[in-house]
């Protein structure tokens, strides 16, 4: 009866640990400002906005030319910071960031009734 007992708390334990181990998918939730609030057990690799193509009222994903803003890690750390309880404001760099796009210049400001697109690429810790 104890070797049991014993092998269903060894069970429990490694399934335990297991579930410890897994990734938390990364969830966004977007604010007014527009700003953007994460959380996850991810690492922030990048994060773009697109806006909508003129004449267009919805931004089409992943579109070179609609690329409004761009950041990503600053080179001396570049698998990015942890997700969880991040908050970026819209064109505002946050720290371990650098902007990618504009190159130069602050970001245009988004208008009221047009439908705008981010994405954002996280990876999973590496400690």
């Amino acid at each position: 009866m104890n070797l049991r007992i014993a092998l269903s708390l060894l069970v429990g334990g490694l399934c335990l640990l297991m579930l410890l181990g897994c990734e938390v998918a990364t969830s966004v939730r977007i604010k007014t400002g527009p700003s953007f609030s994460f959380d996850g057990s991810g690492r922030l690799v990048r994060f773009r906005v697109y806006s909508p193509r003129p004449g267009r009222k919805i931004a089409t994903p992943v579109d070179a030319q609609a690329l409004m803003w761009s950041i990503e890690p600053i080179n001396d750390a570049p698998s990015g910071a942890l997700v969880a309880d991040m908050e970026i404001a819209y064109g505002k760099v946050p720290k371990g960031y650098t902007q990618r796009f504009p190159t130069s210049g602050a970001v245009l400001p988004t208008a009221i009734g047009n439908v705008y697109v981010f994405d954002a690429e996280t990876s999973w810790p590496q400690e």
